[in-house]
């Protein structure tokens, strides 16, 4: 059952925030945690700036919280755990042994930590690893031609939106023993565009040709992800400007952050026209049970 769990020692449990009244909750003890950590919690602090209880773990000692994490129904695993111990290892130890995870992000040295934690549980499971740089806005958005347009997306752009969404999902998130999924696909699209953070470059006639949107919003950061351009349009540019003038008008109150995989060179140069710099590490960790061990 998700979130199922059990307490390893008398001293150090892990707390799911759904089995805990709200008002014996101190959230601001959550953020304080959190701390410097943000910019590689960003969504994670989204999700307890909102108060979403259904997602959120705590690990605690008899005194203090001592870890954080998220864990969805679909075994997304994301968190801040600034020191890892012999207890903390078992309370996640046996948090793995009962849930399945498919996906593990946030601080590289994070990601690989929990890694070799889940290998512990002797669950033979193959693995797509992504070593990310995470990159922070700088300067100035660029000036985009009078000729194009950005604007945000609403779902009149839905239909012309998902050719774009399933070949980046393709390109850039699924590993290769997975198969898109056009229900899943839609899902993420209109959930999106209700949010208001999907935004597009369009060209003179209404093409799109480059769309984002805004996967993590909190007080200090504004994460910037799904970054895509129509084949046709690539290499002139229009991916940097989107960014760049996303990063510069949408969110002003925040610093807007991304990630982009290391090996992506034309992309790391995009963005760093856009006004981006390297800043830490992150990584994205997808995982198949059916699948060979992982190293």
């Amino acid at each position: 059952m998700p979130g199922a769990t059990r307490q390893p020692t008398a001293c150090l449990s892990i707390h799911p925030l759904a089995q805990t009244e709200e008002n014996s909750i101190d959230w601001k003890e959550l953020t304080d945690y959190i701390g410097r950590e943000e910019i590689f919690c960003c969504q994670l602090m989204e999700e307890i700036l909102s108060g979403n209880r259904s997602v959120l773990y705590t690990i605690q000692n008899s005194r203090s919280i001592v870890g954080i994490f998220s864990y969805t129904r679909g075994g997304s695993f994301s968190g801040c755990i600034k020191k890892f111990t012999r207890e903390i290892n078992s309370a996640l130890h046996d948090f793995f042994m009962l849930n399945k995870t498919s996906c593990i992000s946030g601080k590289e040295s994070f990601v690989k930590k929990i890694l070799s934690i889940i290998s512990q549980c002797g669950q033979s499971t193959e693995c797509s690893f992504r070593s990310m740089h995470m990159m922070e806005f700088s300067r100035p958005a660029k000036i985009i031609p009078s000729s194009l347009k950005i604007e945000r997306c609403t779902m009149d752009d839905a239909d012309a939106m998902m050719h774009l969404q399933v070949e980046y999902s393709r390109s850039e998130v699924l590993p290769h023993w997975q198969e898109t999924y056009l229900p899943q696909e839609r899902a993420i699209v209109e959930h999106r565009i209700r949010q208001h953070r999907m935004f597009a470059l369009y060209s003179e006639d209404g093409t799109i040709i480059s769309r984002l949107y805004i996967n993590g919003l909190t007080k200090k950061y504004s994460q910037i992800g799904g970054v895509f351009t129509r084949k046709e349009f690539r290499g002139r540019g229009y991916a940097s400007t989107l960014v760049s003038q996303i990063a510069g008008i949408c969110y002003p109150d925040t610093t807007p952050i991304l990630f982009v995989n290391r090996r992506n060179i034309p992309a790391v140069r995009a963005y760093t026209r856009a006004g981006f710099r390297t800043c830490g590490r992150y990584a994205i960790a997808l995982l198949n049970y059916d699948g060979p061990s992982h190293s």
